[in-house]
């Protein structure tokens, strides 16, 4: 029985072992990709954050992106379009940690109909989808959507409303910050979301991602930015 027990510790801590060195090498894989930086480092919300991430859409496509829907390049920005209720999906494969800054800068071009289009932007562990954390932000309804979701479950899966007008024509800088477990989401430097708890994270994230839903919307940039 004692060697059994035995085995089945020294089973376990080989595959946490394997796990664990192939997340932190593709992390370590990551750090050599296009759009990898190593700074510069700024403070948001009195924390010092590195940028490790920047990919500006002036540059192309990201040459590993993938994804599904509608997307093309339009005067230097990646636009994507659904006319049809399907979202649009962009991902950009890079691996960074948790404690991190998701930003983008979006404008918003029409949505269907009487429907207002939502850009978003979020990470996620893989396509298992065990992590996923990120903000949506809706044209014309003035509201956002916060989702952090850790261990197939949904702290955080919510609307709410803002303050801001948002329009058509006008670009919105969109940040989503997790800190020490904390959420924020920023419009414009104008916070609009911070969670009244902290919350599990997971350890490494892979697929950052860019979405558009009911209509037309362009993004300019992405930045990625952890903890200093």
């Amino acid at each position: 029985m004692t060697k059994f027990i035995l085995f089945a510790v020294f089973l376990f801590l080989a595959c946490f072992t394997i796990i664990y060195y192939g997340y932190s090498t593709l992390y370590m894989r990551s750090l050599l990709l296009p759009g990898a930086t190593s700074g510069p480092v700024v403070t948001f919300d009195g924390a010092s954050w590195t940028q490790v991430f920047y990919w500006s859409f002036k540059d192309g496509f990201y040459p590993y992106g993938w994804g599904w829907g509608n997307w093309s390049l339009i005067n230097g920005t990646l636009e994507g379009r659904d006319l049809y209720g399907e979202p649009s999906v962009y991902i950009i494969p890079f691996t960074h940690v948790a404690n991190f800054v998701l930003e983008t800068k979006v404008q918003f071009i029409h949505g269907i109909d009487i429907l207002g289009v939502e850009a978003q932007v979020l990470t996620r562990d893989n396509n298992t989808i065990n992590f996923e954390s990120g903000v949506v932000l809706f044209a014309k309804e003035n509201k956002i959507t916060i989702r952090h979701m850790a261990n197939k479950t949904d702290y955080v899966y919510e609307s709410f409303d803002t303050s801001l007008n948002v329009t058509y024509g006008e670009w919105y800088v969109l940040r989503f910050l997790i800190h020490k477990g904390v959420i924020k989401a920023l419009v414009n430097e104008v916070q609009v979301y911070v969670s009244n708890n902290s919350f599990s994270v997971g350890e490494f994230y892979h697929e950052p991602h860019l979405a558009v839903r009911y209509g037309v919307a362009r993004f300019e940039y992405v930045k990625i930015f952890i903890a200093a």
